[in-house]
């Protein structure tokens, strides 16, 4: 039989490969800008202060009855209304390099007072009624009654002071009033005076001075600083101060951390002063001097005080924390706390509801099941659940499947880690089914089963058909009737690929290729028996390499010998199956 043209092939695969399993080696933490964010929020109240004050005087002469030459009486009784915005600015940061699974984060937090546009304090003094009379000898009485009369308003621009800051000051600006009958001008009267609030030195107590917070935190645990469980007081004593909060987070990374400041207050002394001058008319300056009714004096927290504003406060705080730490009898004691309200600066009386602010973060943004700081300290991007774009969570890579989360081909094998698992292959492992072909040329070259050594099930691993011509996926890549595995064409492409140097004499491969063509004859002839015959004649001619071939060699390039010699004790054993 005349042998037929044969394929050439560029090399024998006949190795097994084996790749080891990478290791990933986390690069060197990088350093993640620290998150920040500013919360702003105007601390304060309105409140409106009752007033009714009176002032009365008489002059009398006794002869030797007594007869009142003159007297006089003023009453006044109105509301003191007084609005108090203190505009603030707190900043929260924490480094995300430490969020990490039971680790400790530091949080700052920065409370810094501003100067809001418009007023930070504001009053306006109104007399629902003004009344005067006075009388000339008992018998000669004129008087009157002024209602809704604007007695003073003041107005105040100014940043909360804290620690060394001056106070504020706050000065009242009255119009005159004239108090007139139908006999004339009687008397004149006009409002002086002013606020001042002042800052309040930290006391024996956390949170009694200064600017303070109720601290807690929800998703992880508050370790500083503490009062009671799961609660601590922070105090800020000057202004752009920042002060710690620290939390531990839980051992599992995907959870929301929030920490929330409530109540907030910033702690002022304020005090008051207004009065109302009254000049009388020259008839009653023969009797009575000019005087003055004080409206109120002193401490704004009195009057709160007198209508239970102290009680009302001290009450909040224990709802809210389970007792008082002294807020109450700082009030009583003219120390106001000016506190963040919902809706901010709220009406008093009654307490308002107690307002906050919260700053949260996720502990893994991207939720990929690593945190952060875990990320960051691998060099992964927190923000991005797949930092290398293979179809695998960074999470996943390094808790389950071990591969690199920076790499997308941890065995560059040309199959992404995440085709991989999807396929079931090995992403550590260049070629799975260790058939000479890499992972990546099965399914995107060649197409053949790279969980499969012999896709089409011919006797020959998908790796040998590919390097020696023949169709991985046809068991009879020459439509012959004979299965690849057991046709000795492989044979023969592999002989014809070697160079004529790695030949005894000119004449041997050819005598090797005839004898191949013989065996196939037989085969086909289903002469199976005699075909291996020849095959083990013509293996002697090929079993002498070791290190140098032997007489009888005919192949005696040692290197092309052994790979020969394989593959026709291949062939044998695939016929002799």
């Amino acid at each position: 039989m005349q042998s037929r043209a044969r394929r050439r092939a560029s090399g024998i695969v006949v190795a097994l490969t084996l790749v080891a399993a990478a290791t990933i080696v986390a690069p060197a933490a990088t350093m993640a800008a620290p998150v920040t964010q500013t919360v702003h929020r105007q601390l304060g109240f309105e409140a409106n202060v009752p007033f009714d004050e009176s002032d009365s005087d008489s002059e009398e002469v006794c002869l030797p009855f007594c007869v009142d030459v003159a007297s006089y009486s003023v009453h006044a009784v109105g509301t003191a209304h007084i609005r108090v915005a203190l505009g603030v600015d707190v900043t929260f940061s924490y480094d995300p390099a430490a969020v990490i699974p039971g680790g400790n984060v530091p949080i700052s937090v920065t409370y810094t007072p501003t100067d809001d546009p418009g007023n930070e304090v504001s009053i306006n003094i109104e007399a629902d009624t003004l009344s005067f009379e006075g009388c000339v000898v008992e018998v000669i009485c004129d008087g009157g009654t002024l209602n809704d009369v604007t007695l003073a308003q003041g107005a105040g621009s100014f940043t909360a002071p804290l620690g060394g800051a001056p106070a504020a000051n706050v000065p009242l600006d009255s119009d005159q009033i004239i108090l007139s009958t139908i006999t004339g001008e009687i008397a004149r009267a006009e409002m002086n005076g002013s606020l001042s609030l002042g800052a309040v030195a930290p006391g024996a107590v956390a949170g009694l001075g200064g600017a303070a917070a109720v601290v807690g935190v929800t998703g992880a645990t508050l370790t500083s600083p503490l009062i009671v469980p799961g609660f601590g007081v922070t105090e800020w004593d000057a202004a752009g101060q920042t002060n710690t909060v620290s939390v531990t987070l839980p051992a599992t990374p995907n959870t929301t951390v929030t920490t929330t400041l409530s109540p907030i207050m910033q702690w002022l002394s304020v005090s008051a002063n207004a009065a109302i001058d009254v000049n009388l008319s020259d008839f009653l300056n023969v009797f009575f001097d000019d005087f003055s009714i004080g409206v109120f004096s002193g401490s704004i927290g009195s009057l709160l005080s007198s209508n239970g504003v102290d009680t009302l406060v001290s009450q909040a705080i224990s709802d809210l924390i389970g007792f008082d730490p002294g807020v109450g009898a700082n009030i009583a004691a003219g120390k106001l706390p000016f506190p963040l309200t919902s809706p901010e600066v709220a009406n008093v009386p009654p307490v308002p509801s107690i307002g906050s602010i919260s700053f949260s973060f996720d502990s893994d943004s991207d939720d990929d099941g690593l945190s952060d700081g875990e990320e960051i300290g691998l060099g992964t991007d927190p923000f991005d659940p797949d930092s290398d774009d293979d179809g695998l969570s960074d999470g996943d890579e390094v808790n389950v499947y071990g591969t690199d989360p920076l790499d997308p081909d941890t065995d560059d094998d040309g199959l992404s880690d995440g085709d991989e698992i999807a396929l079931g292959t090995d992403p550590f492992d260049t070629d799975t089914d260790d058939d000479g072909l890499t992972d990546g040329d099965e399914v995107n070259v060649y197409g053949t089963d790279p969980l499969d050594p012999d896709s089409d099930d011919d006797g020959l691993n998908d790796g040998l058909e590919v390097s020696l011509g023949l169709d991985p996926l046809d068991p009879d890549s020459d439509d012959d009737g004979i299965p690849d595995g057991s046709d000795s064409e492989f044979l023969q492409n592999a002989v014809a690929a070697l160079g004529a140097d790695a030949f005894k004499g000119n004449g041997h491969q050819t005598a090797i290729l005839a004898q191949l063509d013989n065996v196939e004859k037989r085969v086909s002839q289903g002469k199976v028996d005699q075909g291996l015959t020849e095959l083990a004649h013509l293996r002697e001619k090929m079993d002498g390499c070791g290190t140098s071939a032997d007489n009888t060699d005919w192949i005696v390039d040692c290197t092309a010998q052994v790979q020969i010699r394989a593959l026709l004790d291949l062939l044998v054993a695939n016929l002799s199956a």
